[in-house]
């Protein structure tokens, strides 16, 4: 005999079925999120984990500097990490406004790495992470999952080093010119 309510529980739960085959998982510790824009300060986290199912995409974050002066935001960790499944076409993290990116191709089963950039005083830039599908190594018996996880931090732009040599040849010039002026009294 046919029961509605039955027949409603069970379509709802195969209605489920794909929606949570394909979905990949965030990290709870995360503080932000794809899409968002945050000020540069402070450190700041994001992981993400896929499944074999998954499709490949894209994730973006803008990080805008309140500051007077130009600041580093130091991508302390970008990890890869391909346990049972890789990236098709590797995983690509680039700084939209600046230009500088960083490749990491599909034969690497492990990478980590930094990508630091300086933004200007009052200025924003987008990290762009691209990816392709998680897909199964050949080798691999089980399914297992892709991630990648992105930490940042924060610090002040450095004085550039030609300067301070500057400087410091300056000071010595002087520190000579008064020992010879004394020698020669």
């Amino acid at each position: 005999m046919f029961n509605p309510r039955i027949f409603a529980a069970a379509f709802a739960v195969a209605a489920s079925l794909p929606l949570l085959a394909g979905a990949s998982t965030l990290n709870p510790s995360n503080d932000i999120v794809d899409g968002g824009s945050y000020d540069m300060f402070g450190p700041h986290f994001f992981a993400e984990a896929f499944r074999v199912a998954d499709e490949g995409g894209t994730r973006e974050f803008t990080f805008t500097n309140s500051d007077a002066t130009n600041q580093n935001l130091i991508l302390t960790t970008a990890t890869v990490n391909a346990l049972s499944t890789m990236f098709t076409g590797g995983v690509t993290f680039e700084w939209v406004q600046s230009g500088l990116s960083l490749f990491v191709p599909q034969s690497s089963k492990a990478f980590a790495g930094e990508l630091d950039n300086t933004i200007g005083a009052g200025s924003f830039d987008t990290l762009r992470v691209s990816f392709g599908d998680p897909e199964p190594r050949p080798n691999a018996s089980t399914g297992g999952k892709a991630h990648f996880s992105l930490a940042f931090d924060s610090a002040p732009a450095t004085v550039p080093l030609p300067a301070g040599g500057l400087l410091l040849l300056g000071a010595l010039g002087g520190i000579a010119a008064l020992r010879r002026r004394r020698s020669a009294v």
